[in-house]
């Protein structure tokens, strides 16, 4: 991974009642993006429309957890710069960015 592995997601939060596209009901397997900010939730819900929920989530105040590729979990904060996210979300971008503390 050209990012590195402790500026790289791995695995992230997501919430079922909110995406109906989880492995949870498919057998097509988890995924999401960081195309929408961390936390999102549509208003008012849309769980069957894709392009709305293929992000991370979770109940949390806050934030939400990331397994970043070098094993560690973090907490990120639902107001991280979305360039800073969208950075984090990619394995060889090449993007100069930590994760925030």
């Amino acid at each position: 991974m050209r990012d590195g592995l402790s500026n790289t997601f791995a695995v992230g939060e997501d919430v079922v009642v909110a995406n109906h596209h989880s492995v949870a009901y498919y057998s097509n397997g988890d995924y999401a993006s960081c195309h929408a900010p961390l936390n999102y939730f549509p208003q008012p819900p849309t769980p069957d429309h894709w392009p709305s929920v293929m992000s991370f989530r979770s109940l949390h105040p806050g934030g939400a957890h990331f397994c970043l590729a070098d094993g560690s979990i973090h907490s990120v904060g639902e107001t991280i710069d979305l360039t800073v996210y969208q950075a984090l979300s990619t394995r060889a971008g090449r993007e100069t960015v930590t994760l925030p503390q």
